[in-house]
Formats: structure tokens, sequence, C-alpha cells
């Protein structure tokens, strides 16, 4: 087992090696999987301590691309696309964000009010936590709600961290034209290509928020597979190629 800032990546008996189990505090669901909501605050019912969670796998089910080449006289035209499919990341960017309040996800209910999601909750005679079956409608102040899925680094909802690393990433186009001899200016020059290419141009399919899916391809070590640290952007590249052949 190796831990990172709140998260274990364990290997467990009988699944892929890349189990990530958070070790901060949880919500309190009900048997459905709703949240449960205070119904004095209107706020999501978190843990009382630190709880072991298990998040997913980071390991993906998939991995694939295909490229193609066409070609037309002296012109030739690759594309080569990147897929994953499968497979988790927790975020320490997404952690960042909400503390500070720059992320799209807490612009909600800014300049208003907010209305978390789950269903109402009421405690039964042993003082457990139960649902009533009645959603939530009761509106509360958005920085309070955030202060609940994380207030500082130390205190969070492991789970809200969670993003599906899928993607599907146009990962270069390059556009090529080799002159005919008769074109080249030159007796000692065979051959002459001139090229353009672009890499890490887009994707098709991206489904974490504000960050790369491909970030923790950077980590190399046991302790931080399926962990994004507050990486920088993918850098996308454009270039011009120029190949003599004498």
């Amino acid at each position: 087992m190796a831990t990172d800032r709140g998260i274990n990546v364990v290997a467990e008996v009988g699944k892929p090696f890349g189990q990530l189990i958070g070790t901060q505090f949880a919500w309190i669901k009900d048997e459905n999987g709703n949240r449960l909501i205070d119904p004095t605050t209107g706020l999501p019912l978190r843990t009382a301590g630190r709880v072991e969670t298990d998040l997913g796998n980071a390991q993906p089910n998939w991995i694939g691309g295909f490229g193609n080449t066409l070609k037309y006289k002296g012109f030739n035209l690759y594309a080569l696309v990147d897929i994953r499919q499968g497979g988790v990341i927790f975020s320490q960017s997404n952690r960042e964000q909400i503390i500070y309040g720059t992320s799209k996800k807490t612009l909600e209910g800014r300049e208003g009010t907010y209305v978390a999601d789950g269903m109402v909750a009421q405690q039964d005679d042993a003082g457990n936590w139960t649902s009533t079956g009645t959603k939530n409608s009761k509106q509360v102040n958005a920085q309070d709600y955030w202060n609940m899925v994380a207030s500082d680094k130390e205190v969070m909802v492991s789970e809200e961290m969670i993003n599906d690393m899928s993607y599907i990433a146009m990962r270069e186009i390059s556009l090529s034209y080799s002159f005919p001899k008769n074109l080249i200016p030159h007796r000692m020059i065979n051959s002459l290509k001139l090229g353009l290419y672009g890499r890490n141009l887009f994707y098709f399919q991206r489904k974490t928020d504000g960050f790369s899916p491909e970030a923790s391809a950077f980590n190399v070590n046991n302790s931080s597979i399926g962990i994004e640290s507050t990486s920088l952007p993918m850098m996308r590249t454009f270039g011009i190629n120029l190949t003599v052949g004498l």
C-alpha cells in the first residue's frame, strides 16, 4: 500500500493494482446511495470522523488508438487519435479550486442561495440518520455548502475529488508536401518535403474537471498512480518540418 495526501493506493486480492481508498470524510447516504440532508441546516450529513472509502480503480478498462495516412499526389495527411476508457483519478486541483472558490462548479448559487442534492434525513430511535423519502429543497449559503465538501487541505469529502479518466484525444495531425524533382531548385538536392504538424490539439471526449486526464501519466511511482496533483495543462504544440535529401 502507498499513501499520498489522504489517498491510499492499494493492491487487493482479486482486484487490479491501483485501487484508490479515501481516508478523509464521507457523505452519509441512504440504502439507494442518495446523500442525506440535515433538515435543520439544509447541508449534507458527513461522517463525524475520517473513514476509509472505496473510490474506484485507477487502471483503465482498455486503451487504444488509431492512426491513418491519406496520400494524394505529393500531399500526405496523417492523423492520430489516442483513446483511454475507464479508470478514475483523484484530483488535488479540484480540492484547491473548491477551497478557494475558483472551480466552475462553485459558481452555482454564489450570488444567491444553493440547494444541496439529496434526501431530507431524520433520526430513528437509535440516533441513526435515515431518509424521509422527500427530496431536499432547503436553500443554504453556497459557501457553507462548499465548506462541507472541502474546507481545507486536511478536511474534505474524498469522493467529491474523483474524476472519470476516460478520454478520446486528437493527438496529432500533420500535413506534408513532397516537391517533384522538376520544382527542386538545386541539383544536389534529391528530395524536398515541407510539412506542418500539431500535437495535443483537442479532446473529442474529456470527463475530468479542469485538468488534463493524462495528468496522472506523469506520476511514475506506485504512491501516486491515479492521483493528479495541481498539474500543468498538456502543452499544445505546432511546428514546421523541412526535410532535405541529398
